[in-house]
């Protein structure tokens, strides 16, 4: 049986004679796409992590499109994060104010996406590019969350990574739908489930929407001690945590992080 356009691009970027649904792949990619909101994200755990070179400066293009010009302090926080990045990795495909618009038209008319390429993007519109006759798809936020639940010396610690209920008012109201779906969907599989220590996403750039993953999560398990997290250094999302009336039933159990270097300790 033939394979699929789909199936064609990614054998090729494979090195492959073909390749099968379910099948995983080591496949060489085009263009790996980030923008004002998302990059910042991954330039954090990229530091995190020790890197210190990007692994092709001619496939990475960053543009600055969805917080410019910057609304607020924290925006602008943002995007200077990205544009010391992009300056620092020589990046060649990085578009500031002035040269940007809409980053998914913006691409094409770059001539950054064509037929046959295989393109991800920290974008849930990425997928635009199939327009093309390319691979694209989006990656990033729920689409590409990694949580983690260990079980160690008799206590369990889960840790949600960025599986979260994202919501962006930049976002349709169909993308936001889908991500409340496949976020609900991931953690019903931990209902009632009793943990030691959870550490969940509390993200201002959320704004009036920061609380809605950490609140689900805090009701679908059993949580000992709940740790915010991915909070930008902005440490009194946790306060007004314990505000809001949702926070009743759990508040007390929301550990109040106020600085970096703080050491906890419990006994059961």
């Amino acid at each position: 049986m033939g394979m699929t356009l789909t199936q064609k691009i990614l054998a090729a970027h494979a090195g492959l004679a073909e390749v099968k649904a379910g099948q995983l792949i080591n496949a060489k990619l085009d263009i790996v796409l980030g923008n004002d909101i998302t990059t910042p994200v991954a330039i954090t755990e990229f530091e995190k992590a020790g890197f210190t070179q990007v692994f092709d400066k001619d496939r990475i293009a960053i543009v600055l499109d969805h917080y410019t010009p910057c609304k607020d302090i924290k925006s602008a926080q943002l995007c200077k994060q990205a544009r010391e990045f992009a300056h620092k990795h020589s990046i060649t495909h990085f578009y500031d104010v002035g040269q940007v618009g809409v980053e998914h038209a913006l691409i094409p008319e770059k001539g950054l996406a064509a037929p046959g390429e295989v393109i991800v993007g920290a974008d849930s519109h990425t997928c635009t590019y199939g327009a093309l006759g390319a691979f694209s798809t989006g990656v990033g936020s729920t689409d590409a969350g990694v949580a983690f639940l260990v079980e160690v010396e008799g206590k369990t610690i889960f840790h949600a990574g960025d599986l979260h209920w994202w919501h962006w008012a930049e976002e349709d109201a169909a993308w936001n739908q889908a991500m409340e779906r496949d976020f609900k969907k991931e953690c019903a599989k931990l209902q009632g489930k009793p943990v030691d220590v959870g550490f969940f996403v509390l993200d201002p750039r959320q704004e009036g929407e920061f609380w809605w993953g950490f609140d689900w999560w805090m009701r679908t398990m059993e949580v000992k001690h709940a740790f915010p997290m991915h909070s930008w250094e902005d440490y009194t999302l946790v306060q007004t945590l314990r505000t809001l009336p949702c926070s009743a039933p759990y508040r007390d159990r929301v550990v109040e992080v106020s600085g970096k270097g703080q050491v906890f300790s419990w006994e059961d």
